[in-house]
């Protein structure tokens, strides 16, 4: 049954690959689902609005996020909602700051709520589910017509590349091969049906940042998991998925092409050129998009620069180095291994999240603004801290 927590987050997804920065009469008209596309733009907006609400009502007196990293991620939302004022287009920057602040002010609430493990249980397999259909919806193309025919989402939702199409596979292959050597019973051999069309994708997409970030995850779970004969064959098979679908097929054998930046190194000195010119504070949300002539800017922390400044970028770090230092202070590598029932697969799924995300930050923008990042990794981060303390 649905709950008040789970509808929330929904409304949040509903927001993804929306175009309502786009809005006008051409772009509600232009097609038939339009509207609707431009509408559910503001999905997020209302579930912030719906949360702070239900706070305000509640009465909650206490303010959990600093129990979490999430208050990080909050100030430099602040920081970045402040700076948006010198944005350019100031409307667009605070719209997508509102993006950004919805999910943190959902699970505020959750985090408010009784049992909020539970919560964030739910909420986690709600991203999995969606990122699940999406990854699926693709396979179609992918078997027809491999990577060349990969730009558009299903049902006219928005444009995506191969580096997003290749982390959806990813997070699938993340909590479908935990659970397959993590659960016991027959029912749990249903994950060999998700993981090898993810496997198949990803090796499609050849996406460099997650193929590494498979590698990284890869060894994160074996770890976690500790000595299992399904390695044996899981180990050679995924290496040389790796191997032939980053080195031989996306880098051609050659070393140069495997380390090229594929012109990030520009927009890099582009920003940093532009970040001079406001290093406090920054230019406010989307900053790349509105001051770079639309460059994107493939690194999370100069995203964080440019939109918050040198104050909201050290809270950005702060977040990712905060929850990394949870994970080790309470020695989840070592203890995972006897946590019990859903709590085991998950704590496991969320730090190989955690790593993927991590290394993902330094070629893409991962939780920087609002998307897919954003939405999966903030409720992994939650959950850690949260059953740091009930373990």
């Amino acid at each position: 049954m649905m709950k008040y927590a789970d509808f929330l987050w929904i409304l949040v997804l509903a927001g993804l690959y929306s175009k309502i920065h786009n809005l006008d009469i051409d772009t509600i008209f232009s097609e038939e689902t339009g509207f609707i596309h431009v509408i559910r733009g503001f999905f997020p907006i209302l579930a912030m609005i719906l949360a702070l609400l239900s706070v305000f009502v509640l009465k909650f007196r206490k303010i959990p996020i600093y129990k979490t990293p999430l208050v990080f991620f909050f100030y430099f939302c602040f920081i970045g909602l402040f700076s948006s004022f010198i944005s350019p287009e100031i409307l667009t920057a605070l719209y997508w700051g509102g993006l950004y602040l919805s999910p943190i002010l959902v699970l505020w609430y959750v985090l408010n709520r009784t049992n909020p493990l539970d919560y964030l249980h739910r909420i986690i397999h709600i991203n999995y589910v969606f990122l699940t259909i999406l990854m699926l919806a693709f396979l179609p193309t992918a078997i027809q017509k491999g990577i060349s025919g990969w730009d558009t989402l299903p049902f006219g939702i928005g444009d995506v590349n191969r580096n997003g199409i290749a982390r959806y596979a990813l997070i699938v292959i993340i909590f479908s091969f935990t659970r397959l050597i993590t659960q016991k019973g027959i029912k749990h051999y249903i994950y060999i049906l998700l993981l090898l069309p993810a496997l198949f994708i990803i090796a499609q997409a050849q996406s460099r940042s997650a193929l590494f970030g498979f590698g990284v995850a890869l060894v994160i779970i074996m770890y976690l998991r500790g000595l299992d004969w399904r390695f044996l064959f899981a180990s050679p098979l995924f290496t040389y998925l790796i191997w032939l679908a980053g080195f031989k097929w996306r880098a051609k054998g050659e070393i140069e092409e495997l380390v090229s930046l594929a012109g990030r190194d520009y927009t890099w000195r582009m920003a940093l050129e532009n970040i001079k010119n406001s290093p406090i504070f920054g230019w406010g949300f989307q900053a790349d998009r509105l001051t770079l002539e639309f460059a994107h800017m493939h690194n999370s922390y100069l995203q964080a620069l440019i939109q918050s400044g040198i104050i909201g970028a050290i809270f950005f770090v702060s977040a990712i180095i905060l929850i990394w230092a949870t994970v080790f202070r309470y020695y989840f590598f070592r203890r995972v291994r006897h946590i019990k029932g859903q709590d085991k697969w998950l704590i496991i799924e969320s730090i190989a999240i955690l790593g993927f995300f991590t290394i993902r930050s330094l070629f893409e923008s991962t939780a920087a603004f609002y998307g897919v990042d954003l939405l999966v990794l903030l409720p992994h981060i939650c959950y850690i801290k949260l059953l740091s303390k009930e373990t």
